[in-house]
């Protein structure tokens, strides 16, 4: 135990102490193979999000709406 904690420690003191451009070139390329994964599922819940807006939408002008037709005798309303 002792002979790694001794290598451990002149590792640290030594120019060995940083990351070398392999280890960050993978760390940068699986990021990037993760966050490649995420994007198509995060498109389809912001399709998913703007169509129940646009519904919700729809429902509203047809409450909206309802008052006007049933005064004026089930037609709309004619435009000004």
């Amino acid at each position: 135990m002792r002979c790694s904690r001794e290598k451990l420690a002149q590792r640290l003191r030594g120019n060995d102490a940083g990351f070398t451009l392999v280890e960050v070139s993978v760390i940068v390329v699986i990021i990037g193979v993760l966050s490649g994964c995420r994007d198509p599922d995060f498109l389809s819940q912001q399709s998913r999000a703007q169509t129940a807006s646009i519904s919700s939408d729809l429902r509203s002008a047809a409450t909206a709406m309802e008052p006007i037709t049933r005064r004026s005798r089930h037609t709309a309303p004619r435009p000004t």
